[in-house]
C-alpha cells in the first residue's frame, strides 16, 4: 500500500472531518432543498447524530494554544482565528442572504444565523478554551492532568446546562445572538482535546477494546430504541442525546483510528475524504449557494413514501453534486490572494 507523502497533518484525521462536511451537507438537503424541516427521515437518523460532534471533536483534537502567558502572543491568536473563521462568515453569509432577501435583524436573532452558526460557535470555543487554560495555568492545576480534566468536565457540563432551553430562554435575546444555545458543543471539543493530549495512554490502555465494545453496545441498544419511538423526556432526553452522540463519535473515531495507515494511503476513498477534510470550512461556507430549493415534491414523496435506500442514493448525488460545485468555486476563488485572504481565511 502506497502512502502519500508524510505531514504535519493527520491523514485520519482530515478524513474523519471529510466524512462530517459530507453529512452536514447530506443533512441539509432536507431542509434547505426538500423543504420538510428538520426532520430526521429515514437515513438521517444516523449522520444527524454523528455530523456536528465529529467537527467539534476534531476541532478541539486539532486545537493548539500557544503563548497563554503571554498577553501579546494570545491576543495575536485569538485574531488569526477571528480571520480565519468570523470574517468570511460575515462576508459570504452576508452576499448569500443579499441574494435570498435576508433580513439582517432577524439573522442576528437567530440562533443558527441562517446556516452560518458554525463559524460563530466554533470561535466562541476557542475564546472559552483559551480562557480557560490560561486560569488554569494561572492556579497552577494545567499541568496536573487528573485535576485540569475534572474541572474541565465541570465546565463543559455547565456551559451544556446553560444550552438547555428551559435555562438559555431565561437570558433573553442574547442568549440567541451570542449563541449560548449551542455552547452543549463544548463537551465535545473538550472530550477531542482530552483524547488528542492523551492518546499515547488510550493506545497502550488495556482495556481500550473493551471501551470499544460497551460505546458500541451502548450505541445500538440507544439508536434502536429510539427508532422504535421510544420516548425520553426531561433529563433523560438529554442524558440519551449526550450518551448516543458520545458513543456514536468514540465508535466512529476508534474506527478511522485502527485503519489510520490506510487513509494515509493513496486509494480513491481515502484521498478524497482527506482533500474534503483539508476544504471543510470552503464546503461549509460555499454548499448554501448551491443547494437546489425547488426539490419539495420529492420531500412530500419521501416523507409519505419512507424508502432508505432510494432517499440515501438520491440525497447523496445531491450531496457530491453540491459539493462539487463548491469546490471548483472555492478554487476558482482561491486563486486571488485576496480574495483567498478575507473569504477562506487563508494567510
Amino acid at each position: 500500500m502506497e502512502n502519500r507523502k508524510q505531514t504535519s497533518r493527520l491523514d485520519y484525521i482530515d478524513a474523519l472531518r471529510g466524512l462530517a462536511i459530507l453529512f452536514i451537507v447530506f443533512g441539509h438537503i432536507p431542509m434547505y432543498c426538500y423543504h420538510i424541516g428538520d426532520t430526521f427521515t429515514s437515513c438521517r437518523s444516523f449522520t444527524s447524530l454523528v455530523q456536528l460532534p465529529i467537527f467539534f471533536f476534531v476541532s478541539g483534537f486539532v486545537l493548539k494554544i500557544k503563548n497563554i502567558s503571554n498577553a501579546r502572543g494570545g491576543g495575536k491568536f485569538i485574531l488569526n482565528k477571528f480571520r480565519q473563521l468570523i470574517i468570511p462568515a460575515i462576508i459570504i453569509g452576508s452576499i448569500y442572504f443579499i441574494f435570498h432577501d435576508g433580513n439582517f435583524t432577524q439573522i442576528i436573532h437567530d440562533k443558527f444565523k441562517g446556516g452560518y452558526w458554525f463559524t460563530f460557535t466554533l470561535f466562541e470555543l476557542i475564546i472559552i478554551q483559551y480562557i480557560w487554560d490560561m486560569l488554569t495555568e494561572k492556579i497552577h492545576i494545567r499541568n496536573s492532568n487528573k485535576t485540569y480534566y475534572t474541572v474541565s468536565f465541570c465546565l463543559a457540563v455547565i456551559l451544556y446546562t446553560l444550552s438547555l432551553p428551559t435555562i438559555s430562554a431565561k437570558l433573553g435575546d442574547i442568549s440567541l445572538i451570542i449563541g449560548v444555545p449551542m455552547l452543549r458543543y463544548y463537551l465535545y471539543f473538550f472530550i477531542g482535546s482530552m483524547i488528542r493530549n492523551n492518546l499515547d495512554v488510550i493506545i497502550q490502555w488495556n482495556y481500550r477494546n473493551q471501551l470499544t465494545a460497551i460505546a458500541t453496545l451502548i450505541f445500538f441498544v440507544l439508536f434502536v430504541m429510539n427508532q422504535m419511538s421510544y420516548k425520553f423526556e426531561g433529563i433523560l432526553f438529554h442524558l440519551n442525546l449526550i450518551a448516543l452522540e458520545v458513543s456514536s463519535l468514540l465508535v466512529v473515531f476508534m474506527v478511522f483510528y485502527k485503519y489510520r495507515l490506510y487513509f494515509s494511503s493513496n486509494h480513491f476513498i481515502a484521498n478524497t475524504l482527506t482533500f474534503l477534510g483539508k476544504r471543510t470550512l470552503d464546503i461549509y461556507l460555499v454548499h448554501y449557494f448551491f443547494l437546489p430549493e425547488d426539490l419539495s415534491l420529492f420531500g412530500d414523496y419521501f416523507t409519505t413514501h419512507p424508502a432508505m435506500i432510494l432517499e440515501a442514493l438520491f440525497s447523496g448525488i445531491i450531496t457530491f453534486s453540491v459539493i462539487g460545485c463548491s469546490l471548483v468555486s472555492s478554487e476558482l476563488l482561491r486563486c486571488n490572494p485576496t480574495i483567498s485572504k478575507y473569504l477562506f481565511g487563508k494567510k
